[in-house]
């Protein structure tokens, strides 16, 4: 009775694209669990970051907004008077 309730649910709700089969199937022996999300400050060279990296991006403007650490990280790879490119 169950698994008719549940799979009544998923054919509503799969077109919406909301869940998909297969968690659905096991729901009923375990839980879904949460999936954990990245969060992606910086994206650079395929890579993605949480927090500050020295890119051409975003070493712009950074002797105005960066702090000391920034602006150092920034000079050291792109010297000084870095305009966004190399």
């Amino acid at each position: 009775m169950i698994r008719k309730i549940l799979a009544a649910i998923s054919d509503a709700i799969m077109p919406l694209g909301l869940i998909s089969a297969a968690p659905l199937a096991s729901a009923v022996e375990a839980p879904l669990r949460p999936v954990a999300r990245i969060r992606c400050d910086f994206y650079y060279q395929g890579q993605c970051y949480d927090h500050w990296i020295p890119t051409p991006d975003s070493c712009k403007g950074v002797g105005v907004w960066g702090t000391a650490r920034q602006q150092a990280a920034c000079m050291a790879l792109f010297g000084v008077g870095h305009g966004g490119s190399r």
